[in-house]
């Protein structure tokens, strides 16, 4: 996703509205009608039901009897042939599960869209690969460390215009500070641990696309401690890498 501030020539508005309206259907996880969607995205709820009506002529969204919409047989496809496309998760799952046998602790995969970080891959060495696919909502960018290093992508301007967006999470000043200074902190590290302190994360990709990051389950109940962390780091960054290479010579 292109940095908000980044100047460009020719937008389409009605495109970039479409699409929008495709990943919120996405998002939402649940039958949606377009007042709803339109006070999520900011878009007047009759240009919506326009757009949803059209992605279901074409088979990309479904339209319930309660006359709200859910994603349509088209985006199913859609879905597999971007994954297919971008050869990033299948990349990266044999190097995911190295790692995680490796280090024992569970290993994530995600993208960001907006403020939020959507999983591609959030699993333990010891369960089936197959359940982590795609697995887990979507999570603020915040809270998570692959969120926080992502972020470093993009300038204190570009983050704070982020969270001024329509369907954005609420943000206060002071929180707007703290998260600044923890993305500058990760940007010098080159590495961003959690604000539960449970997991860490690095960048994957020559020009960023994801995030990987090793996690203590959410069961232990426990923070990963300094040691742990200088101990596990080395692991991920190479593992980041070789998913790096992998990619490279994909395209």
């Amino acid at each position: 996703m292109s940095p908000p501030n980044k100047k460009t020539t020719q937008r389409n508005k009605s495109l970039i509205d479409g699409l929008e309206c495709i990943l919120e259907l996405c998002a939402m996880e649940r039958p949606v009608g377009s007042r709803e969607m339109g006070r999520e995205l900011g878009i007047e709820h009759t240009r919506v039901n326009r757009f949803l009506s059209t992605l279901e002529s074409i088979g990309l969204a479904i339209q319930t009897s309660d006359r709200k919409y859910i994603p349509g047989p088209g985006l199913h496809v859609l879905s597999a042939m971007s994954m297919r496309g971008s050869h990033l998760l299948d990349g990266a799952l044999p190097i995911v599960r190295k790692l995680g046998a490796e280090t024992g602790l569970r290993v994530a995969l995600g993208v960001r869209w907006r403020t939020n970080v959507c999983y591609l891959y959030h699993g333990h060495t010891e369960e089936q690969i197959a359940p982590g696919i795609a697995s887990h909502n979507l999570y603020p960018v915040e809270q998570s460390s692959i969120g926080v290093m992502l972020l470093t992508e993009l300038t204190s301007e570009q983050i704070q215009e982020l969270y001024a967006a329509p369907g954005a999470g609420v943000m206060t000043a002071p929180d707007m500070d703290e998260l600044l200074r923890h993305v500058e902190s990760a940007r010098q590290l080159g590495y961003a641990i959690s604000s539960n302190l449970r997991s860490i994360a690095v960048l994957v990709g020559q020009r960023p696309i994801a995030g990987l990051a090793l996690a203590r389950d959410v069961d232990e109940g426990q923070a990963l401690t300094p040691a742990e962390v200088k101990q596990c780091l080395p692991s991920l960054q190479r593992a980041a890498e070789t998913i790096t290479r992998t990619l490279a010579r994909r395209v």
